[in-house]
C-alpha cells in the first residue's frame, strides 16, 4: 500500500468517524456542549474530506477554508445571521462531497471496503445536508415547527439532527412536527430522498457484485 493509498484510507475513516459522531453521539453531551462540539465536527468532516474529493484544486481549498472559517466564526460570534450563513456554507460542501462519493461508489467495478464506506458516509452526510436545511428553515420561519416545550435554543442543532434522520428514515416519532406547507414538503422530500438514496446504491452494489461474481465463474465470456 503506498502512502497515498493509505492517506486516502485514514481520511475515510476519519470522515465517517466525524459524520457519526455528529449524527449520534454530540447530542448524548450536555446541551451547553452542543453549539461547540457540531461546529467542531462540522470543521472535521471539511478537512477529512480531502481524502475523498480527488484531485485538490484551488476551488476546493478555497471552499474547506471558508466553510471551515465561518464555522469558527460562528462558535465564537453569537450571531443567528452568522449561523445562517455557516448552516448554508455547510449545507453546500457536504451536497457536494455527497455527489463526489455517489460518483466513485459509479465508477468503481467492484465491490470493495472503500466503496462500502462512501455508501455509509454518503447516507449519513446527506441526512446531516437535510439538518442544516432544516435549521436554515427555522431561522427564516421561527414558528415552522412545533417543538417540545423543554426545548431551548441550544438544543436547536441536535434537534434539527434529531428531527431530520427520524424523518429521514421514516421512523417519524412525531414529537417534533412540521407546522407549515413548506415543512411538511421538506419532510415528505427528506423521507423520498432518504428511501431513494438507499434504493439506488444499494442497486449499485449488488449489481457490481453480480457483475465481478459474473467475470470471475465466467471468464471467456467477460473477455469477449
Amino acid at each position: 500500500m503506498d502512502i497515498r493509498t493509505y492517506i486516502h484510507n485514514i481520511g475515510n475513516f476519519t470522515l465517517l468517524f466525524l459524520v457519526f459522531f455528529a449524527a449520534f453521539i454530540a447530542p448524548i453531551f450536555p446541551k451547553d456542549w452542543s453549539p461547540t462540539l457540531y461546529n467542531l465536527a462540522y470543521v472535521g468532516i471539511f478537512w477529512a474530506a480531502l481524502a475523498t474529493l480527488g484531485r485538490k484544486h484551488v476551488l476546493t481549498w478555497i471552499a474547506i477554508i471558508t466553510a471551515s472559517t465561518l464555522e469558527l466564526l460562528s462558535s465564537l460570534i453569537k450571531s443567528s445571521f452568522l449561523d445562517n450563513i455557516s448552516n448554508a456554507a455547510g449545507l453546500l460542501f457536504f451536497l457536494t462531497l455527497v455527489v463526489v462519493l455517489i460518483n466513485q461508489i459509479a465508477r468503481t467495478p467492484t465491490v470493495t471496503p472503500k466503496v462500502i464506506l462512501h455508501a455509509i458516509n454518503g447516507y449519513l452526510l446527506l441526512g446531516l445536508c437535510f439538518a442544516l436545511l432544516t435549521a436554515i428553515v427555522m431561522y427564516y420561519w421561527p414558528n415552522a415547527y412545533q417543538l417540545p416545550a423543554s426545548m431551548d435554543a441550544k438544543e436547536r442543532i441536535a434537534g434539527c439532527v434529531y428531527y431530520t434522520f427520524v424523518t429521514y428514515t421514516t421512523l417519524g416519532y412525531g414529537d417534533i412536527t412540521p407546522i407549515l406547507p413548506i415543512t411538511r414538503s421538506l419532510a415528505v422530500f427528506s423521507a423520498v430522498v432518504g428511501q431513494l438514496y438507499l434504493t439506488v446504491i444499494v442497486a449499485m452494489l449488488v449489481g457490481k457484485f453480480v457483475s465481478a461474481h459474473h467475470s470471475l465463474t465466467n471468464p471467456q465470456t467477460s473477455d469477449h
